[in-house]
């Protein structure tokens, strides 16, 4: 595993570049499902957990829900604040490691989106996941969107050479045991930056054994956005628990 990847590439001014592509339409999908199945009230408290620059916490609030954000990245949580404070949306924005967070049964919602899980060793991401469990209520919910181990394994992009923004970069991606390690070089006319993403891949099987671990009742289990079922061709693993 590469310690700590995440703070140098999540800080880093060209991620932004890379993945602007992903926008609320994708986020919006994803709250309409959990909208369907988890039954949310007006009153409801919701984290949105390591919650990147903030889309999905954007779209909660805009629905008129009491959302907090809270991620490691300073960079992160500056461009959601700017962001929602644009749009005038009511967000309070927390910088934490989620290692370290603690707020005993606060949230009546915990989301996780978007693989926001899996950056650690496996005692880490242990921990954090019973932080996120141990900040929602007693008959609280937990919603947890994850990419598919067996998809990502089956259509693995092994190398991606391509221009953007006057930048040349260069993506290798490699399994090693249980992890899927990204390099990403990027070139332009002031030289070259490299960046690693390392994250853990988990099965099905692993995921639930991790909620049930945790007191989690998983009630729905789904393979993409658009609510159709699980398979080993879906996209993501999305597992939708109730906290007894």
């Amino acid at each position: 595993m590469i310690k700590d990847w995440f703070k140098y590439w999540f800080n880093s001014h060209h991620y932004f570049l890379l993945y602007q592509n992903r926008n609320e339409e994708e986020a919006e999908q994803f709250f309409s499902l959990v909208k369907k199945y988890v039954p949310i009230k007006s009153d409801w408290k919701i984290l949105d957990f390591c919650c990147g620059y903030g889309r999905l916490s954007k779209v909660i609030a805009k629905k008129g829900y009491k959302v907090t954000g809270l991620d490691l990245s300073e960079n992160f949580i500056k461009r959601a604040f700017e962001e929602s404070r644009k749009e005038n949306l009511q967000i309070e924005f927390i910088q934490c490691d989620a290692r370290e967070f603690n707020e005993a049964e606060k949230y009546h919602l915990g989301i996780s989106f978007f693989t926001s899980f899996g950056y650690f060793s496996d005692e880490e991401n242990e921990l954090t996941f019973k932080n996120l469990v141990k900040s929602i209520i007693k008959d609280g919910w937990l919603v947890f969107d994850y990419f598919n181990a067996d998809f990502v394994q089956k259509n693995l992009n092994e190398k991606e050479d391509f221009e953007f923004d006057g930048l040349l970069i260069n993506i290798t991606r490699t399994i090693e045991g249980n992890r899927i390690n990204k390099i990403i070089k990027i070139n332009s006319a002031t030289g070259e930056e490299e960046y690693i993403e390392s994250v853990r891949i988990y099965s099905f099987a692993e995921l639930e054994k991790l909620f049930v671990k945790n007191g989690l009742i998983i009630k729905n289990v789904f393979g993409d956005y658009s609510g159709n079922e699980l398979t080993e061709n879906s996209p993501r693993v999305i597992i939708i628990a109730q906290k007894k």
